[in-house]
């Protein structure tokens, strides 16, 4: 429905905003004015018509007043009047737009806005982000491992692995030190062998490798807890929901490669190495969360403790960390 200064516009043909709020303007003053002369001329009526009821009982004086009182009403009322409502007396809750050149961007002079019924839409947002949970490192973790602990969680957190299982696997197969080389050439914290160190750059399209980079407390962390995630991944158990068979699985294809893992999932023995270091790595997983380990006795028992002594020997820090 169009209001007052629409039609004030139509009329005079202005398209001048200011000029169509001075006429608004006059014209709404000459409409209260109208109304309220419409108001006491029909009461003067009124009372015309009781007093000749009253005092004369003359019915044609009676009738003449009726005609009166509602003649002078309505022809002092506003143009407008009984359509939308005059201007300044819009219902509440409905507001006029202030007069501006109608574009593109501004409302034109015929919207309203209904103030009661329109809800503000706040903006969209991005979903906050979930809360990062705090690791609870197993109490019995040997210094020369918890030293590297920050590399284990990011790399952890990155590659989707629970980052205590990359701590324990720093530990079974270096005791924490970055320096630590077997015989057969795995190298690093993780102990990675570089022809699985080239298979790994090539999958994650890095290019070649120098294998000397695995010394890197970072690069052999990285892609320690790369190939552990695909470990479990392709030998994770679907019902498991501590990980715990999937944890031993994955360690034996760490460890003796994903052929001896396939073969020991079909009913074929493990070798011994690989058997005990799914012993090792599965009894401290199971005990991540006890004051002390069992399993962690056993393996310092059977020869890890040599590690130990040398990751502490060797004392490399991680660059920005205090000895």
């Amino acid at each position: 429905m169009r209001d007052a200064r629409s039609y004030l516009d139509a009329a005079t043909g202005d398209d001048q905003p200011g000029v169509t709020v001075a006429l608004t303007e006059l014209g709404e003053a000459v409409a209260a004015l109208g109304r309220l002369l419409g108001r006491a001329l029909r009461h003067a009526g009124l009372v015309l018509i009781a007093l000749a009821w009253i005092h004369r009982r003359d019915l044609t004086m009676v009738a003449l007043g009726a005609l009166a009182a509602s003649l002078l009403t309505w022809a002092t009322a506003p143009a407008w009047y009984g359509q939308a409502g005059p201007v300044g007396s819009a219902p509440r809750g409905v507001v006029f737009a202030e007069a501006a050149p109608p574009s593109e961007a501004t409302p034109t002079r015929e919207h309203v806005v209904d103030v009661e019924t329109t809800t503000t839409v706040p903006a969209a947002t991005e979903p906050p982000e979930p809360p990062v949970e705090a690791i609870v490192w197993p109490a019995w973790m040997p210094d020369t491992v918890m030293r590297w602990a920050s590399l284990a969680e990011a790399s952890g957190r990155q590659h989707g692995v629970d980052p205590v299982l990359v701590a324990i696997v720093v530990l079974v197969e270096s005791g924490g030190s970055p320096t630590a080389r077997s015989h057969v050439g795995a190298t690093g914290l993780m102990q990675v062998m570089p022809a699985t160190a080239g298979d790994i750059a090539s999958q994650r399209g890095m290019g070649p490798i120098d294998p000397a980079t695995l010394s890197d407390p970072t690069v052999c962390v990285d892609f320690g807890a790369w190939y552990l995630s695909k470990q479990l991944q392709a030998f994770g158990a679907l019902d498991d929901p501590d990980w715990q068979t999937s944890v031993e699985r994955a360690a034996a294809a760490y460890n003796g490669g994903p052929g001896t893992a396939g073969k020991w999932l079909r009913g074929s023995a493990l070798p011994n190495e690989t058997a005990a270091y799914v012993r090792w790595v599965g009894g401290m997983w199971r005990e991540r969360r006890d004051p002390t380990s069992p399993t962690l006795d056993a393996w310092r028992a059977a020869g890890g403790q040599v590690l130990l002594d040398r990751a502490d020997a060797a004392r490399v820090v991680p660059q920005g960390e205090a000895w």
